[in-house]
């Protein structure tokens, strides 16, 4: 499964195989912090991982992240919960999953 992370917030998600390739993109998403000169990462990762990860969304996280880690070597992803009646994220409390990556991409 290749995940690709734009610097404006566009977040695609493609699974191919010799039969059939599916597709996802989001746009429109917050983008924290600017580490990369690149405009765009991609990564390639196991879809048995990403699905095992899509599973903390049972815990219904308030807010989740997606990060590709230094020089490509990771896929990071953070669930946040906010506190009870408010906006503001409990740091107390959060899950996150780091992907191994299978392919550093571009």
């Amino acid at each position: 499964m290749r995940v690709q992370i734009g610097r404006t917030g566009e977040l695609g998600l493609k699974i191919s195989s010799s039969l059939v390739t599916l597709g996802a993109e989001f746009k429109r998403l917050m983008v924290v912090g600017e580490d990369s000169e690149e405009d765009e990462l991609n990564v390639l990762v196991s879809m048995k991982h990403f699905a095992k990860c899509l599973q903390c969304h049972l815990a219904k996280p308030d807010c989740a992240f997606y990060g590709v880690g230094s020089q490509g070597g990771s896929l990071t992803v953070v669930f946040q919960f906010f506190m009870p009646g408010s906006r503001q994220t409990d740091k107390s409390v959060s899950l996150h999953c780091r992907l191994p990556v299978l392919d550093p991409g571009s």
